[in-house]
């Protein structure tokens, strides 16, 4: 039996995928396939949170419900019992997929990725990562979309001039995100993609995860999924940024606001000078050549910032 671990990274079309696992968990069963629900409904961050050590990420434990390290240790065994006996109970089935971003941002640690693996991986006769990868700039600009919808009101210079910092190396330094999952699963486990070589045309993430996986899309009752996270263009941002930095609104309110802009003003948001663009991806230039040398050397523009030649809206 095989088991798929997607791990992100952030802002690489993973709702998306997720939604889409999860909307035909049924159907997906009749491809010999699990999405297991146990991990969490859509996004497994229950995975997540049982591979950290306690104390860390303390949003990811109050939202786990985890207020102290005997309760994490016993949440710990009851996941990787409930993934055991959610495979024992699925009937014939080949293939296992778990996919939870924060498998990237959170587990950046080796007692971490080892402890995965510990808890969740010891039954599968074939492991794999599957990583998706984008320029560092276009991660960034994508992450202050997202940000502003939380309630971010800074300005997008000082987002990316805050995700530059030492605080945030870890998280983007490819290379890094990378050899961390080799160390423990080695280099032959770890599946790379290009986020920049996927579209619309092709399918865009969902469908080069099918293709990854092996996943029949058009299968008998499978389903499409909605697209989530829809882009805000500059003035709907601009509009956001007024809101959060006049003391926000209510959560309940910034929901309807957020789906009203994205519905209103949708279209490409705003972009970083091209100095700003220089300056993040020479910061990542020799960590990024590794990814391009080791898997697409015939397509070092897939690390090529999209937002290169942007200017200040």
């Amino acid at each position: 039996m095989k088991l798929t671990i997607h791990i992100g990274t952030t802002k690489t079309g993973s709702t998306s995928i997720q939604a889409f696992l999860a909307q035909n968990h049924d159907a997906l069963r009749k491809q010999a396939v699990l999405y297991p629900t146990g991990l969490g409904p859509q996004h497994h961050v229950n995975a997540t949170v049982a591979a950290l050590s306690y104390g860390t990420s303390p949003d990811l434990f109050r939202f786990c419900g985890i207020t102290d390290s005997l309760a994490h240790k016993e949440f710990r065994t009851q996941m990787s019992h409930t993934l055991a006996q959610q495979v024992a109970q699925a009937g014939p089935i080949d293939h296992v997929i778990i996919s939870s971003e924060h498998l990237h941002s959170r587990c950046v640690l080796p007692e971490d990725i080892q402890r995965f693996q510990h808890l969740f991986c010891q039954d599968f006769d074939e492991t794999e990562i599957v990583v998706y990868v984008r320029p560092q700039i276009d991660h960034m600009v994508s992450l202050f979309s997202t940000n502003l919808r939380h309630g971010f009101n800074g300005t997008l210079d000082d987002h990316i001039t805050a995700m530059i910092g030492a605080k945030h190396a870890s998280y983007f330094n490819l290379k890094d995100v990378i050899t961390r999952w080799i160390n423990v699963f080695g280099k032959s486990a770890v599946t790379v993609r290009p986020f920049a070589a996927l579209n619309r045309k092709s399918g865009g993430a969902v469908a080069d995860f099918c293709r990854v996986t092996n996943i029949a899309p058009d299968g008998p009752d499978m389903s499409p999924v909605a697209a989530h996270n829809v882009a805000i263009n500059a003035k709907g941002q601009e509009l956001l940024m007024i809101l959060n930095q006049n003391k926000g609104i209510p959560a309940p309110t910034r929901r309807k606001v957020v789906a009203w802009l994205e519905k209103e003003f949708n279209g490409s948001g705003l972009k970083p000078t091209p100095e700003m663009v220089q300056t993040v991806q020479t910061q990542f230039s020799q960590s990024n050549a590794w990814v391009t040398d080791t898997y697409f050397p015939n397509h070092p523009e897939y690390l090529a910032p999209a937002v290169r030649k942007a200017t200040v809206i």
